[in-house]
Parts: structure tokens; sequence; C-alpha cells
């Protein structure tokens, strides 16, 4: 009896391994779907990647070379009537690669205005980013729901996708070396600031109804912190120390290196005032 009941054990363990080991696997297989779209003025296709979720989200990589830079982006599924809650400075998306630590990604919305589309703000760093994982969970802004959770398995990403692979990596060599040129550094992927207030006005600029912009550098530790900030071009007015009080306060991610790894980076910023609209950064 004793022989029996141990068998039967075993048998019943042997199968719960199985069902465990397969149920991991299909969720484990990621359904990424490939395809181009023709450009009629360029003769270049666009090419995208794309992939849902399992609880009403869809996520998409494009790219055309050379004519438009690549994007991130997501959206609800059709049926979803839920609307994301950005507003005009960008808003946070928090995501979770594996079983990583949750990070903030800065996201904006479509510029239509459409409140149905978030743009991840750094799309290469996020593909880098993707390219490594099995499984990520996002974390939205929804209008009168709050935060809403949604989990794709992203395993398998091939990107950029093979018939077009040699013009993006000699596009994407280009922008590096645009960034290294900027930095004086070692080509990088750039901080993203998922915090990042906008200096105030001053009563003098104010006063003097002053409209335009005002250049600065920035330098992004490898904690994210800010160390130091110097003004290109300013026409005074008080605007120099707003903005260093300001920026000083803005948090990033760090610059990631050829090697993985955060480095220390300087960036240049364009913040424009305008003394009846207020403040942007670009």
């Amino acid at each position: 009896m004793k022989v029996i009941v141990r068998h039967l054990f075993l048998l019943f363990f042997v199968a719960f391994l199985f069902l465990a080991t397969t149920r991991g696997q299909s969720n484990d297989n990621a359904r990424w779907e490939y395809g181009s779209t023709p450009d009629k003025m360029t003769g270049k296709d666009t090419v995208y990647a794309s992939l849902d979720s399992d609880d009403g989200m869809h996520l998409s990589i494009e790219q055309q070379v050379p004519r438009y830079p690549l994007t991130v982006y997501i959206f609800f599924l059709e049926g979803n009537e839920n609307l994301f809650f950005c507003g005009l400075r960008g808003c946070t998306i928090n995501v979770r690669f594996d079983d990583g630590k949750i990070e903030p990604w800065s996201a904006r919305e479509d510029s239509s205005g459409s409140a149905k589309v978030l743009y991840f703000t750094y799309p290469q760093n996020f593909v880098a980013r993707l390219k490594k994982a099995h499984r990520i969970v996002v974390e939205v802004p929804v209008f009168q729901r709050g935060p809403m959770q949604f989990e794709f398995f992203v395993n398998g990403l091939v990107w950029p996708p093979p018939s077009t692979s040699s013009e993006m990596k000699a596009e994407d060599s280009e922008t590096s070396d645009k960034s290294a040129s900027v930095t004086g550094e070692e080509k990088v992927s750039p901080p993203a600031c998922f915090y990042q207030p906008n200096p105030p006005l001053t009563e003098e600029a104010k006063a003097a109804k002053f409209v335009g912009t005002v250049d600065i550098e920035v330098t992004v530790t490898v904690d994210g912190a800010i160390e130091s900030i110097k003004i290109l071009k300013s026409p005074g007015l008080g605007l120099d120390e707003s903005i260093n009080r300001t920026v000083k306060q803005w948090r990033c991610k760090p610059a990631i290196g050829l090697n993985g790894r955060p480095i220390s980076f300087t960036a240049p910023f364009h913040i424009s005032f305008d003394w009846y609209r207020g403040t942007s950064i670009k």
C-alpha cells in the first residue's frame, strides 16, 4: 500500500512540474508582430514591431529611416474606453522589468492632444531594455481611475528588424555621433529626466514682457542628480537665478555608456520664457 501511495505521489508531483513548466513557457513566449508600411515620398518603409498585453493595452515600436526618429508608444485596445491622464508637461510611466525595481519613465501625449496614446520620451533607451527583458509591467495614470497596471511578455524582440537593420544602425550611429560631439564623451544613451519643474518667471521678466529662450548645459551624475548648471545664453532679468534654483531640483535617470553602466553626462536644454503664457523646456 505504501509503495502505491508513493508512486501516486511521484506521478502527481511530476504532473505538477510539467503543468507549471508549460504554463510558464506559454506566458513567456512573446507574440511580437512585425510589419512595414511604404512611404511614397521617400521610397522607404516604416517598420514596426507591436505587441498586445492580455489585459487590454497595445505596445508598438516604429521607425522610418532616414525621415522619422524611433518612436515607442502605448494605447488602450479597442473596446477599452479609458483615457490617459498626462497633462501638458507630460507624465510618468512606472515600469518594472522582470523582477527588477520599479523605474519611472517620462512620457508625453500625442501631439494632437489625444488622451488615448502615450509616447515614451527616450525610446532608444526603452527598446534597449526591452531586448534584454522577458516580462514587463507598466503602470499608467488613467483619467478618473488613477494608476492602472498592464503586463507584457516581451522576450524575443528583434529590433531593428533584419531587413532594415543596416540602414537603422547607420542612422543610430549618426545620432550617437551627434550626442558624443555635444558631451565630449563616449557615445551614450542620454539621461531621461522624470521630475523636471519649470523655472518660474521673475517679476523683472514679466515687467519687461520678455519672450525668448535661455540656453543652458546641465551635468547629470551617475545617480541622476544635477551636478552643475551652466548658463550659455540669457537676457538676465533674474532668470539665471530662477533657473539655478529650480534645475537643482530636477531628478533624472542617468545616461548609459557603451558598457551598459551609468555615466556622468552633460546635455543642453532650452528653456522658453513667455511673460504671458509661462515657461516650457526643450
